[in-house]
């Protein structure tokens, strides 16, 4: 799972920047409630996207905490953004899945049988913020 996670990961940190909707999956009917879900969703980007311009602090918390998953992330860059803050936040997010990956790799490494005296560190559960990240699930 790890490996499948792994690259779907590198695969989303490459599409980041060239703006392909490679996690825009589309249904030819959506049900109602989806596509009430999915304006709600649009309104909270917007906002997201609009107090990201304007609040040093929100950027702030980011940077040291932690960043979106990578759909919204990608979704968020896509608005109406300040360039510098626009730049802010994909350096942000991208420096924040480039350690995610590292980790995983770490963590991959340690599973073949060379490394297999290693112990684990910050990486053991590497695989698992992974899937949270592509699937968007918080901890």
């Amino acid at each position: 799972m790890a490996v499948i996670y792994g690259s779907l990961l590198e695969k989303g940190l490459k599409e980041l920047s060239s703006g392909p909707r490679f996690w825009n999956w589309s249904k030819p009917k959506p049900c109602p409630l989806c596509e009430s879900e999915k304006k709600r969703e649009h309104s909270y980007i917007q906002q997201f996207a609009l107090a990201w311009n304007q609040s040093e602090k929100l950027r702030e918390a980011f940077s040291t905490r932690g960043i979106l998953c990578l759909s919204h992330l990608e979704k968020v860059l896509l608005q109406k953004l300040n360039p510098t803050h626009r730049k802010n936040l994909y350096e942000t997010g991208k420096k924040a899945l480039e350690r995610l990956l590292k980790d995983l790799n770490e963590f991959l490494e340690k599973q073949d049988y060379h490394h297999s005296h290693e112990s684990f560190g910050k990486e053991r559960d590497a695989w698992v913020r992974v899937v949270r990240m592509i699937s968007g699930e918080r901890e």
